[in-house]
């Protein structure tokens, strides 16, 4: 296995506010893993994948995020929805964010939006890129 896909990893973890919903997408190793409490999968990635994966981070502005969106930091009250965090680790860079019903704004990473914008675009770029065929909770 190359060092780079060693030293790529990411963790996508989801949960509902309602019910005991919550899925978990890791890369590690060299594959995707996922797990939503019913059926555990891993889909091997490839180095060109993994590279795809990079640029979309620094596309996204990912190592910009703030650490922690909340809807209380904007003007609207959500009460059901649900919970995310999102980290990942590209050679020496780690980052690690989430998110209550909030994600980082589409015009700016730093600021709190309860539009699922920017974030839905990660998750995309995941499940393109990696063709991954199960659904985020909190898509576009």
């Amino acid at each position: 296995m190359s060092a780079l896909r060693e030293s790529v990893t990411f963790r996508l973890w989801e949960r509902l506010d309602l019910g005991d919903d919550e899925q978990t997408w890791r890369l590690k190793n060299g594959e995707v893993r996922f797990r939503d409490g019913y059926l555990p999968d891993r889909l091997p990635a490839t180095e060109e994948q993994i590279d795809r994966f990079v640029e979309q981070l620094d596309e996204l502005e990912f190592w910009n995020w703030k650490d922690d969106y909340d809807t209380r930091d904007t003007e609207w009250t959500v009460l059901d929805g649900g919970w995310w965090t999102f980290q990942a680790s590209v050679n020496n860079r780690e980052k690690k964010t989430g998110g209550w019903n909030a994600y980082p704004s589409l015009n700016d990473p730093l600021q709190t939006s309860v539009r699922v914008e920017r974030y839905g675009q990660l998750v995309k770029a995941i499940q393109d890129i990696f063709v991954v065929p199960y659904k985020s909770y909190f898509s576009m």
